[in-house]
């Protein structure tokens, strides 16, 4: 069989029986989508995004503390558990398109991709220029290039991947001229009051100019690639990570790696809150303004944190979703999960809505306890629940189903 033919057996696209859906995976993608709601809040909210100044020394003890469990726990945890789940499911994904319709596999995955960049564009334009469903479909393109290099180049990889925000603080501190430092500032700042004058202030049709004005700017204007090209290494990282755990089937043949998956839980907690705390310590201490050697520890640390927290997370999560003593708790969760598409975009227009003064004009009212219970709330009591309430009469969230129509044609629906 060849080309889009879809094979009557098993057909391209055609939704996976309960049976065959991994019970894990879902589940993990459902904690995802907790930890990106409580990691983006504060950007919706209007809290400075670069410069936030000194103002932590003033607010109340449970905002500090609020702020730390925050920094610690869920920012960049999420959004890499978010790049290593993409990169699992591309595995799984592209084995089961070949298996039913090898000629064409890589043609249809390369539609999934290209539909997925369309949604993070509009997206990213539309509501809010944070998006990263589009930084997620240019590395699937590279995720393809390399799916038959070996497990030690993947590594490589890693490494290379892992160490390159380091290396790039290095150079600044280095290399970069005041004057180009400086420009550096003045982009952020920039960016800092567009956003605070247009979300903050504006009407809607405000919003998507500067959305656009944003997002567009971080890929032209020079000043910003090196910024924009760390955004694809950090998410790199995980991606390959995901790669390595889709190819070795952690997932999928889950009991054959219970001992290597127990013992990856406590060495990448152990490593995660280590390199967390002293990331901590260092951006306490730092200028992010000015280049120097704490701002490279900072970000060697911070790199390190969010691939030793994610990776417990994972291991932590499969290991309970295999208990069948907390299986039942954590089916809503997995119900959130298996509509990943529509409740990551969901987010966006329920916070956008609550925030954005187009909304409900909450803008820059929020603290770090509101912020961190507001995400909570949201997740738990709208998400989870829409959630499970959709998947008792559809196959598919309204934008998954989109998605695959794209994809596919209404032959795999």
């Amino acid at each position: 069989m060849s080309g889009n033919t879809l094979d009557r057996r098993e057909p391209v696209g055609a939704p996976l029986a309960p049976g065959e859906r991994l019970f894990a995976l879902d589940v993990i993608r459902g904690f995802a989508l907790l930890g990106i709601l409580v990691m983006n809040l504060p950007d919706f909210s209007g809290a400075p995004r670069f410069f936030g100044g000194d103002t932590q020394a003033a607010w109340p003890l449970a905002d500090r503390i609020a702020d730390t469990v925050r920094s610690l726990f869920f920012d960049g945890k999420f959004n890499s558990l978010f790049s290593f789940l993409f990169a699992l499911g591309f595995t799984i994904q592209l084995d089961r398109l070949q298996r039913s319709n090898s000629a064409g596999a890589t043609k249809i995955y390369l539609r999934r991709l290209l539909v997925l960049f369309i949604f993070g564009v509009l997206h990213g334009c539309l509501l809010w220029p944070g998006d990263v469903l589009h930084v997620y479909a240019v590395l699937g393109l590279v995720l393809l290039a390399i799916r038959g290099f070996s497990d030690r180049t993947i590594f490589m990889l890693i490494a290379i991947s892992l160490s390159m925000p380091g290396l790039r603080s290095l150079a600044l501190l280095l290399l970069a001229s005041p004057a180009a430092n400086q420009q550096r500032v003045d982009f952020l700042d920039g960016i800092e009051r567009g956003r605070q004058i247009a979300f903050g202030q504006g009407s809607y049709g405000a919003s998507v100019i500067e959305s656009t004005r944003q997002f567009a700017a971080f890929y032209i204007n020079p000043t910003a690639w090196s910024m924009t090209l760390m955004w694809f290494f950090v998410f790199g990282t995980t991606m390959l990570i995901g790669l390595l755990a889709g190819r070795w089937r952690w997932l999928q043949n889950y009991h054959d790696h219970v001992g290597a998956i127990r013992r990856l839980q406590w060495w990448s907690l152990a490593i995660g809150l280590a390199t967390a705390g002293m990331a901590t310590v260092a951006e306490s201490a730092l200028d992010p303004k000015q280049p120097s050697l704490v701002w490279v520890a900072y970000r060697i640390c911070y790199g390190l944190a969010r691939v030793g927290i994610m990776l417990f997370y994972v291991s932590t999560i499969a290991r309970m979703a295999h208990s069948a003593r907390w299986q039942d708790l954590l089916k809503p969760l997995a119900a959130a999960g298996r509509l990943p598409l529509t409740n990551y975009l969901l987010q966006t227009v329920l916070c956008t809505t609550i925030f954005y003064h187009w909304g409900m004009g909450y803008w820059g009212k929020a603290t770090p306890v509101t912020e961190l219970a507001l995400a909570f709330g949201l997740f738990f009591l709208v998400q989870v629940p829409l959630s499970v309430l959709w998947l008792r009469h559809h196959r598919f969230g309204p934008m998954e189903y989109l998605w695959r129509m794209l994809t596919y044609g209404r032959g795999s629906l």
